[in-house]
């Protein structure tokens, strides 16, 4: 997510796009969401001045999609 992230800072939407598809292709599906929030910590320094200040969004963005009825799956 962090590459993704990085392809978007500095070469554009186009190459974050095309870096989220290839890492979802091997595997990497969270690629996407992950660098957005990456992104969100890059863009609010002063809201989040250590990097361990963003990981709560984290660890909601992988418990929200890891819970099944929020998934359409039983």
């Amino acid at each position: 997510a962090s590459v993704a992230f990085l392809q978007q800072k500095y070469f554009g939407e186009a190459a974050w796009k095309k870096e989220c598809e290839r890492q979802h292709n091997i595997g990497f599906v969270f690629t996407e969401g992950i660098s957005q929030i990456i992104k969100k910590y890059d863009e609010n320094r002063s809201s989040y001045p250590d990097f361990s200040d963003i990981l709560p969004e984290i660890a909601a963005y992988f418990a929200h999609r890891a819970d099944p009825q929020l998934n359409g799956h039983k």
